[in-house]
């Protein structure tokens, strides 16, 4: 990112980066300016993300390549939307200049937005910013983080999820590792055969 690089709102260019400073153990603080007729779009519930270069995820059956535009991956870029959760009247209100946000590092992290940790005695097969939580066929999230806990001995995994599966969480929901394995009925998942290991979750009561 540099001075003069442009912010995109679903791809269409509303504003630019106007001045980035390092601000110590924190990084860096990105000053920028929205067009006035493009302003309204900036709400409180509105998530940043960097779609500089190129980002390919996935496995054998659902490569993926995310690009947001050829002038962001020659120039970089900065994208931000408003649909990360539901918004109130005051979240979709407009937002006072000088608002500070939060830029993540791609549009998967800013947009999954529901927070969850598990402890596990190992991390063999995640990887952060790979490893995918499916449920009932669909990818509701990823893996954010993975740490080690020296004192509890075990590891500490984030997941991300999308805000319109919170309500999965609950008291009961149970976290399991889904890996292929092939027995003599055959090859018991062909989701993790093919796009790797994935977290299934089943809701609580």
């Amino acid at each position: 990112l540099e001075k003069g690089t442009g912010i995109f709102y679903q791809q269409m260019q509303v504003g630019t980066v106007q001045d980035i400073r390092h601000v110590g153990d924190k990084g860096f603080r990105v000053a920028v300016h929205i067009e006035p007729e493009h302003q309204h779009l900036v709400t409180a519930q509105s998530r940043f993300w960097n779609t500089s270069g190129v980002r390919l995820k996935g496995g054998l059956r659902n490569f993926d390549v995310q690009v947001h535009s050829l002038k962001s991956v020659l120039a970089g870029g900065i994208a931000f939307d408003n649909r990360a959760g539901e918004q109130t009247a005051e979240d979709a209100g407009p937002v006072i200049n000088g608002r500070a946000f939060v830029l993540h590092d791609n549009k998967d992290k800013a947009l999954q937005t529901i927070s969850v940790r598990l402890d596990a005695e190992t991390a063999n097969e995640l990887v952060a910013g790979q490893t995918r939580v499916i449920y009932k066929g669909s990818v509701i999230g990823e893996v954010h983080g993975i740490s080690f806990a020296q004192e509890q001995g075990d590891f500490i995994v984030t997941l991300g999820l999308l805000p319109e599966y919170q309500s999965l969480l609950r008291q009961q929901t149970v976290f399991w590792l889904v890996k292929p394995e092939l027995s003599l009925a055959g090859l018991t998942d062909t989701e993790a055969l093919f796009g790797g290991a994935y977290i299934g979750l089943r809701p609580g009561d």
